[in-house]
């Protein structure tokens, strides 16, 4: 329960929000000089255009580091469940390790060999020959 006092005070939280909100998240129209109004009508884009365009064009890129932090590790995949993979790794070991320590893309295939990145940690703690 709030008090009278704590109550008013939310009141006047409440309403400086939603001033700043309408005063901040509102557009104001730019009034365009002839000369800008003349460029879009023969279809030529103004700079200011032209940026928010290239803007749109992002690119993502992917970038996988392999310092310290990571491990490659070869093996098949011999079970899995919705939280770890069980590796059979080519010294002939099994070992479970958490999807969320597993930094590289896989196949569920169990019969192919693949290479994985695995955070060092994980191979450290259960003390695992590479």
């Amino acid at each position: 329960m709030l008090s009278f006092s704590q109550i008013e005070i939310v009141k006047l939280l409440l309403k400086h929000i939603l001033q700043e909100k309408i005063e901040f998240a509102t557009i104001t129209p730019n009034i365009k000089s002839k000369e800008s109004v003349d460029l879009k009508e023969n279809n030529v884009p103004d700079k200011d255009q032209q940026v928010v365009e290239e803007k749109h064009e992002l690119k993502v890129v992917e970038e996988i580091t392999t310092g310290n932090d990571l491990t490659k590790v070869e093996g098949i995949i011999a079970g899995e469940t919705d939280k770890a993979v069980l590796l059979k790794l080519n010294n002939g070991t099994e070992n479970w390790f958490p999807k969320s320590t597993i930094k590289s893309q896989y196949s569920s295939d169990k019969e192919s060999l693949q290479t994985f990145l695995i955070d060092s940690w994980i191979i450290e703690r259960n003390k695992i020959v590479v």
